[in-house]
């Protein structure tokens, strides 16, 4: 999400490195690393012809940069750049739960003040034995936005563990 937003950020304001990462809540090599990601490397890191450890490209900024592309191309069929984002990171390996939340909140109106409605729209997204509509109850209210959901839910997952 957070390399989603810096290529945006990027490519329609001309914002710089420090103000995307203040904006985010990152550090600025982050966002550098993001910028910097080379699309077509992460695309070969995903198809296993690179191994993983011999490619350091940002693997989330490669995929926000295809994904800008394929928006900036007239393909901006939601569906399909999340259902790419989601077959792009679990072929590293990662948190599926994340793209699935977004896919589950699209169309939410922010802030938001309590749990009820997200509660409602996360039931059945499992971390593990506990489900999402559970763990939401537990983070602190209001969130602004759709990033800050992501940052608090992530933390209260990692505490959980």
């Amino acid at each position: 999400m957070v390399a989603s937003y810096a290529i945006v950020l990027r490519e329609l304001g001309h914002w710089s490195v420090d103000l995307i990462a203040n904006t985010l809540g990152t550090s600025k090599q982050t966002i550098k690393k993001i910028l910097e990601a080379d699309p077509d490397l992460v695309v070969k890191k995903l198809h296993k012809e690179l191994e993983a450890k011999e490619v350091k490209e940002h693997t989330a900024g490669g995929i926000a940069k295809i994904a800008w592309q394929e928006i900036k191309s007239g393909r901006d069929e939601i569906s399909f750049i999340l259902n790419i984002s989601k077959q792009a990171i679990e072929a590293v390996g990662g948190p599926t739960w994340a793209i699935r939340t977004l896919m589950n909140i699209k169309g939410l109106d922010f802030p938001i003040k309590d749990s009820k409605v997200l509660e409602e729209r996360l039931k059945g997204i499992k971390i593990g034995e506990k489900e999402l509509c559970e763990i939401v109850k537990e983070i602190e209210y209001p969130i602004k936005n759709s990033a800050e959901f992501l940052k608090k839910l992530s933390r209260k997952i990692k505490s959980l563990s």
